[in-house]
């Protein structure tokens, strides 16, 4: 990740928006903040915008970690170390994400994401926002908390 080797689709714009936004994994407060890897925001940085950040981030998070869960519980292949070629895992990988995924569908379970497509001027360096890590984590809150709020957002644990 780095180094930039992991084939990582280009920016693109978050839905309604036209400033461009790198692809990211979300991690936990243990890893550093990087423009690939977004994480929450420290308990002394937390404004009420910053702890929805948070919220959200903690809920894809759980996504994230449910979704693997229910897919090594589907396919045991997982539940050890996959004894097969290295080229072949991709595919393998790949495979059981759509299997997944159409299992999800035909259960009645397939959610589709709702966003709120309004727009609200942030001006932002395109160029800025590409490299800097705390620039992309605040674009994506004040997105999240005003363009793409979920109606709970400011109820906090």
């Amino acid at each position: 990740m780095e180094q930039g080797n992991l084939n990582l689709p280009h920016p693109t714009p978050l839905p309604g928006e036209t400033n461009m936004v790198p692809y990211y994994f979300i991690a936990d407060e243990a890893f550093p903040l990087k423009k690939n890897l977004m994480k929450p925001y420290g308990r002394n940085q937390l404004t009420n915008e910053r702890r929805a950040f948070n919220n959200r981030l903690s809920r894809a998070r759980k996504s994230v970690e449910c979704a693997f869960g229910m897919i090594r519980t589907k396919f045991s292949v997982l539940s050890t170390s996959v004894c097969c070629d290295p080229e072949n895992v991709d595919s393998i990988i790949k495979a059981m994400s759509v299997l997944h995924n159409v299992i999800r569908k035909y259960d009645g379970k397939l959610v589709v994401p709702r966003f709120n497509n309004s727009l609200i001027g942030t001006n932002i360096n395109v160029q800025q926002t590409r490299e800097d890590p705390k620039i992309i984590r605040e674009y994506l809150t004040t997105y999240m908390t005003t363009r793409s709020p979920i109606p709970f957002q400011n109820r906090h644990n």
